[in-house]
């Protein structure tokens, strides 16, 4: 999530990946939490084991976008309460 100056047209869908440094119970619960605070619609949520690191997930999401600003706002909130890297896989039309 380094470079946001990306495009986001009106009602597209966007997907990340969220890798938290930390493994504890609720992590995932909470990560989803700043997305019903923001009223973002999710479309799918995948947990995958980290190859890197035994015992600890990654978290694929798909999600609504309405404007970048969502975009920058959801990955703000995310590094700063949860200790992770975020990585944006895609922006795109829906279908």
């Amino acid at each position: 999530a380094k470079n946001l100056d990306l495009e986001v047209k009106e009602n597209c869908n966007c997907s990340i990946v969220v890798r938290p440094l930390d493994d504890r119970p609720g992590i995932l619960y909470e990560i989803l939490s700043e997305f019903a605070n923001l009223e973002i619609n999710l479309k799918a949520i995948f947990s995958r084991p980290r190859k890197d690191m035994i015992g600890k997930y990654i978290f694929y999401l798909e999600f609504e976008l309405t404007n970048s600003e969502l975009l920058k706002t959801i990955i703000k909130n995310l590094k700063e309460k949860y200790p992770c890297d975020i990585n944006v896989v895609g922006i795109y039309n829906k279908v």
